[in-house]
Parts: structure tokens; C-alpha cells; sequence
């Protein structure tokens, strides 16, 4: 076993002396949704932990330091996307910028000697985990991916990885993850062999999409969203605490649903009835559940897509940021039945699909309530990553199995709501605790659990018929709220 202890500093991930033109590999424009969190801290509105992802991964058995160093020095080397910054202080237009090569290193702390007090050991991971987040990054000098290692004991590790999420997105990051992990294995039995330089010129780059993206027709773009947001006056939201202030320090938050495992198979079958996916039907429901909150058959919330299109070819291969935040329109009578709201919604999305490559601060620049359209995003992950990283060990020969997974993400948005497929579904709401009260997310989740039983049990069921309340809740308020019969005493 490496008894490798380094800790690095802070300015062993930032460059040491201004660019040179040698320096740079290649420069480019940024993706609709990195110009969005650019332009947000130019103007300090978002915190300083936003949009910083975090994933610790726990693994059992024997890690080598020195190999993880030079696994993530090949990583590095093969995606440019961990070599990029960005230039944004002294130039007219935002760029990213591709350095050829970036040094790397691997933060280590050994806790072990805290193993036989596993409260204080928890206390010490949680400690240096949220100091990783708070430490943040200088997206112009900063190596934006960073790995830290804590020893636990002889055969325990964790390891912590932190990064800006203007560089990847979480699809990106389980290839980048699986490469890291692939590039160890091999290091293994092949010590002294050459890390891969690049990718290869036939695989498309961050830099294609970006190219991509420019030749798209911006102008049928802003028609389309112009039109189908067209007439849109009044915001929706859901409870917050009657004294919120979003000016106040976030305090993030989370709150997990599981989604019974025969939900999710009647859920499916109704989506395989319908022809559509399980993400439809979750925009389907979560648009109800607005509407019914805010007593209007007309809402508009965020989410994000993938940003992958087809006609990229291929981009589902590609690492970098590629999602973008997209509005979307709920709109039905109440006469409408489940199954035609989930093809209403349906169709919305077929036809927005042309068109999700458009910034969003421009859709919002063509409504009448600009930034204030909405206040949330529902996201649908495709990249779950306990599954990802199973079989993992075996594949590549590893010392160690990954035998756990827990990440943190923070946006600009007070809610983000996340759908997690897999073996087990579930719901996570990660939201400010200053705005969003536990109990009234609590009641978000299990509502939302309600729609989607009717959408997979009453397919037929008008929207007005809807209820948020189970049976056995309607009648238990009735009855707590019924008007005794009881005679009023007469005056002595």
C-alpha cells in the first residue's frame, strides 16, 4: 500500500503565470447554458457554491494514490474539457479556452486515524467534502475537476470529486468517470505505458457541438418559442415560507421519495400504451400538480434536456456541457382527460425537441414576464450512476469496488426537482431551506405520487376530477372540518 500522504494547495490546481499563445490548444464560443452561468456571476446574482457538483464515490479495497495521479493526468490529457477555462473579465465576448496540457494532482487526507470513532470520522468527511465546495473555483485559472482521496482505514476510501458544472454535465461526467476508472485498470498492468494523448479526430468535441450550434436557424428558434409562449402573463410557484427572502444565503437541502417499484412498471406501461417516454409523463404530472396548486389550467415550469441531438452524430459519445433549461407549457380544459394531457404534453416536447439548442435568456427575453417566467426546474436523469458504476471493478480489473455513491448539486434555482430512474426510482428535491419548509416539500412529493398513480390507474380521469388528497385524506378532512349538528345551547 502507497503511503502517499500529499495534500496540495489550492494553487496546485490554478496555472502559475498568464496564458501564452503556446499555451493554447483552441478557443471557442460557450454553450447556450454556459453563457447563462457566466453572465450570472458577472453579475453576482448566484451564490458561490452554485453550480458546483459534487460526487463522492466509497470504495472497499486496496487504491494507490501515485495511480490514481497518473489515471487522472491520462483523463486530463484525452478530454479537453478539463483542460478548458474561461475568458470573460477582459474580452466582448465570453470564450473557452483549450490548454494543451494541465498538471495535475490528487488531494489526500488520511483519516484513519478517527477509525475507531466512526461519528467523528462522518463529521471529518462531511467537514472536508463541504470545504471542497466552499473552496469553489476561478473559472479563468482553475483546473475545473478536481479529485480528493480520504483514507478511512488499511481498505476504505473515499473519493471525492468536485468540479464546475459549465465543464460537464452529468452525462459527460459518468464517461469521464468510467474512462478514469478504465485508465487505472490498465496502468495496472501496463505500469509504464503511455497515457492516451487525445481523442480521436472521428470522435466529435465540445468544440463541434459548439460549431453545431451556430449553424442552427436561430431565427425559426425564437419564432417557435415566441409563439408557443405567446399570451403567458402570470408566474406559477408552489407555498413558500411566508417569510422567504432569496437574498438571503442559501441553505441547501434534500428530500428523497421513493417511488413504489409497482407505480414505476404500471407508469411504464402506460408510457409504452402512449408511445412516450417516462420523462413525458413526469412533465405531464408535475405540470398538473402546478396547475392545481394555483388554481389555473395554464403553467409554465423549467426543465432540462439533454441537449444531444440526433442529428449530431456522435454526441452521445461527446464530453462536455450539453443540457439546456427549457420552458415548458402546460396547458388543458378541465374536461381533459389524463391520457390527452400526456399526449398534449407529449406532442409540446416532439415539437420543442427542434428546438432545445436555444439559449434559454433569449426564450425569456420574448415572454412578457422575462426572468421572472419561472421559478424551478424538473429534471429526468438518463445517467444513473450506482448503475453506471456497477460492474465496474470487474471490467477493469480493479483492486477496489465501488460500493457506494452519493452526490450534491446546487443551481441558481430555490427548487430543483429530480427524477432518478433505475432499479428504484425516486424524487429528490434539492431546494433552499430559507424559501421551501420540509414539511410543504414533503407534501410536494406525495402529491406528485398521487397524480401519477391516476395517470397509470385512471388514464380516463378528467384533469378537474383530479385530487390531491387521497380517499382516506378528502374524508379525514371532511370530518375535522364538518359542521358540528349538534343543537346550540339557548341563551339562560
Amino acid at each position: 500500500m502507497s503511503t502517499h500522504t500529499h495534500v496540495s494547495s489550492p494553487k496546485t490546481h490554478q496555472m502559475a503565470a498568464p496564458l501564452t499563445p503556446g499555451d493554447i490548444q483552441s478557443i471557442c464560443s460557450l454553450t447556450p447554458l454556459q453563457e447563462g452561468m457566466v453572465f450570472l456571476q458577472t453579475l453576482g446574482e448566484q451564490s458561490s457554491t452554485a453550480y458546483i457538483e459534487q460526487v463522492c464515490l466509497v470504495l472497499a479495497g486496496n487504491l494507490e494514490i501515485g495511480i490514481l495521479e497518473n489515471a487522472l493526468a491520462a483523463l486530463v490529457a484525452k478530454h479537453e474539457a478539463l483542460r478548458t477555462v474561461f475568458a470573460f473579465k477582459e474580452t466582448a465576448k465570453s470564450r473557452q479556452i483549450v490548454l494543451r496540457t494541465r498538471s495535475v494532482a490528487v488531494d489526500f487526507e488520511d483519516l484513519s486515524t478517527l477509525a475507531g470513532d466512526v461519528q467523528a470520522q462522518a463529521t471529518a468527511c462531511e467537514r472536508i467534502a463541504l470545504a471542497q465546495r466552499q473552496r469553489g473555483f476561478d473559472l479563468a485559472r482553475d483546473m475545473l475537476f478536481r479529485l480528493m482521496v480520504m483514507k478511512l482505514n488499511e481498505d476504505s476510501y473515499r473519493l471525492i470529486v468536485t468540479f464546475h458544472h459549465i465543464i460537464l454535465d452529468g452525462w459527460s461526467l459518468a464517461i469521464v468517470l468510467g474512462d478514469l476508472f478504465s485508465e487505472y485498470g490498465r496502468m495496472l498492468v501496463e505500469p509504464q505505458s503511455t497515457p492516451i494523448r487525445a481523442t480521436s479526430p472521428t470522435v466529435p468535441t465540445n468544440r463541434d457541438f459548439v460549431d453545431w450550434i451556430e449553424k442552427q436557424d436561430h431565427d425559426s428558434a425564437r419564432e417557435f418559442w415566441r409563439q408557443h409562449l405567446k399570451g403567458y402573463c402570470e408566474a406559477v410557484g408552489l407555498p413558500q415560507h411566508p417569510c422567504a427572502q432569496a437574498e438571503k444565503t442559501p441553505q441547501p437541502a434534500v428530500h428523497c421519495k421513493a417511488i413504489p417499484p409497482e407505480l414505476v412498471a404500471s407508469l411504464e406501461e402506460c408510457a409504452r400504451s402512449l408511445r412516450t417516454t417516462m420523462g413525458v409523463l413526469f412533465r405531464a404530472a408535475w405540470g398538473l400538480l402546478l396547475q392545481k396548486y394555483n388554481d389555473t389550467n395554464d403553467v409554465v415550469f423549467g426543465a432540462v434536456v439533454s441537449g444531444r441531438s440526433p442529428a449530431l452524430t456522435g454526441s452521445e459519445g461527446m464530453v462536455g456541457l450539453f443540457i439546456n433549461t427549457q420552458p415548458v407549457r402546460v396547458c388543458c380544459e378541465p374536461t381533459t382527460t389524463l391520457t390527452g394531457l400526456v399526449q398534449s404534453v407529449h406532442h409540446s416536447y416532439m415539437e420543442a425537441s427542434a428546438f432545445e439548442h436555444y439559449p434559454l435568456y433569449d426564450v425569456l427575453n420574448e415572454t412578457l414576464l422575462k426572468k421572472n417566467l419561472f421559478d424551478h426546474v424538473l429534471a429526468f436523469e438518463n445517467y444513473p450512476l450506482d448503475e453506471q458504476f456497477r460492474g465496474t471493478s470487474k471490467r477493469n480489473n480493479l483492486p477496489f469496488e465501488i460500493v457506494g455513491t452519493e452526490s450534491h448539486e446546487e443551481t441558481n434555482y430555490p427548487l430543483n426537482v429530480v427524477i432518478n430512474p433505475g432499479a428504484e426510482y425516486k424524487i429528490t428535491f434539492l431546494y433552499d431551506a430559507q424559501i421551501y419548509s420540509e414539511a410543504n416539500i414533503a407534501h410536494f412529493a406525495g402529491h406528485l405520487i398521487r397524480i401519477l398513480h391516476d395517470i397509470a390507474h385512471t388514464p380516463k380521469r378528467q384533469v378537474a376530477d383530479v385530487s390531491l388528497l387521497s380517499r382516506s385524506q378528502a374524508e379525514g378532512m371532511v370530518k375535522q372540518y364538518s359542521v358540528s349538528t349538534s343543537p346550540y345551547p339557548s341563551q339562560k
